[in-house]
Parts: C-alpha cells; sequence; structure tokens
C-alpha cells in the first residue's frame, strides 16, 4: 500500500507543474473517499485486492496532498508567520488523529467496522467540497500564489 506514497512523492512536483498545484490539492481530497470506500466493501476472495488498491490509492493521496499543501502554504503564508502556522497545523493535524481513533472506534463498536468505514468515507468528501469551494482550487503554481 505505501508504494502509492513513494509515488506520490516522486512525481508530485512535475504532476504539480502540469496539471497545477490546486488541483492537486483537490484531486488528493477526492481520492480519500474512494480509497476508504473500496476498503470498506473487500470481503470475501476480493478483500486482499480491495484492500491493497484502497490503501495504495490513500497513501498516494495523502503523499500528494503533503506536498503539494505544504506548497501553498508556504506560497500563501508570510515568512514572519510560517513557524505559527506550521506549529499550529501540525498541532491541529496530529492531535486529530487520536480523536478520530476514538471516533472511528467507538463507531465500529456501536455500528459496526464496515459502517464506520462507510462513514468516514462519506465524511472524506467534506474536505474535497471545502477546497473546490475555495481559491485554492484555481492556483496553477504556488510560486505565484502571493502575486
Amino acid at each position: 500500500g505505501q508504494v502509492g506514497g513513494v509515488i506520490g512523492a516522486a512525481f508530485a512536483h512535475r504532476i504539480a507543474q502540469r496539471a497545477g498545484v490546486g488541483r492537486v490539492v483537490l484531486a488528493s481530497f477526492f481520492l480519500f473517499g474512494p480509497a476508504t470506500l473500496l476498503m470498506a466493501t473487500a470481503t470475501g476472495q476480493t478483500a486482499i485486492v480491495f484492500v491493497t488498491v484502497g490503501w495504495t490509492l490513500e497513501s498516494l493521496a495523502r503523499s500528494l496532498y503533503g506536498v503539494s499543501a505544504t506548497s501553498v502554504r508556504q506560497a500563501l503564508v508570510p515568512d514572519r508567520l510560517q513557524g505559527r502556522v506550521i506549529g499550529l497545523t501540525t498541532t491541529a493535524g496530529t492531535g486529530a488523529f487520536p480523536l478520530g481513533t476514538l471516533l472511528g472506534g467507538a463507531l465500529a463498536e456501536a455500528f459496526g467496522l464496515r459502517e464506520a468505514m462507510f462513514f468516514a468515507a462519506s465524511v472524506a468528501v467534506l474536505p474535497f467540497i471545502a477546497v473546490a469551494a475555495s481559491p485554492i482550487r484555481t492556483l496553477r503554481d504556488s510560486w505565484t500564489a502571493n502575486s
């Protein structure tokens, strides 16, 4: 599954140059829902294939997002505020993991693992909608974001 992450990291810059960094951020958010949905629908003999493809897509999306979103942040945030913004986003991002884990575990316990994953797949569309409605989606490259 981590092959997707390696591929994403290796080609993120080239993909962003061709498609635009905003579109890469948008596409990475788009991939999270279907990737989780694939894993949620995995059963029987197809389970290993669905989980492998889903995890590969998710790691690809995570890698593309990480590279592109960092470029956007560095371009949009003034140099004097970079440390604060990086600290805030890191704290918020890593702080959300344990909360998401607790919520996911509680949902899986109450409704079942598959249902919790379907919920996660449906919630994964929210960041996509937020970015699709924002000016970020139109950024061609992060270097002209301040222009």
